[in-house]
């Protein structure tokens, strides 16, 4: 697997804004994407790849690693 963090937020809120206008920028394309809840109750995208063959997801978590500049 490969994760790739994308972007950095101050507040959950922005995250999860952000991730609402993906939904429906994706689902306006034609490409199937959910909104669904993880184990701590947060949102996250899950974008499905039919030709591809693949799976992405969005996620509002922490970065763990990540050196402020």
């Amino acid at each position: 697997p490969q994760v790739t963090v994308l972007t950095h937020f101050e507040k959950l809120e922005q995250c999860e804004k952000r991730i609402y206008n993906a939904y429906d920028r994706y689902n306006k394309a034609g490409i199937n994407s959910f909104i669904k809840n993880d184990d701590e109750d947060q949102i996250f995208l899950e974008l499905k790849l039919i030709k591809e063959k693949e799976i992405s997801y969005m996620f509002c978590k922490k970065a763990i690693f990540f050196k402020k500049q």
